[in-house]
């Protein structure tokens, strides 16, 4: 049951909070030299913090929705 009867005109706002935590992390490369492919694959930290906390938001009205998210800690690690 809606409570809004357009629904067309409906209007939506929601806001929260998103942790995310890095599991594995890894680089592909690939390269051609002398007309040979050379792929390169590296598994590693690249010293990514392992979680990460987000500030999220959406709105809407109608069919048009909008979502946004920020990054509230530093990707990469100091040091």
């Amino acid at each position: 049951m809606s409570m809004c009867k357009d629904e067309d005109k409906a209007f939506r706002f929601a806001a929260g909070g998103e942790v995310a935590w890095r599991i594995n992390s890894k680089l592909k490369q690939e390269y051609t030299r002398d007309g040979n492919k050379n792929p390169l694959k590296y598994r590693g930290d690249f010293d990514l913090k392992p979680f990460l906390f987000s500030a999220v938001a959406s709105m809407g009205y109608g069919p048009l929705n909008d979502y946004a998210k920020y990054g509230l800690n530093p990707l990469f690690q100091s040091g």
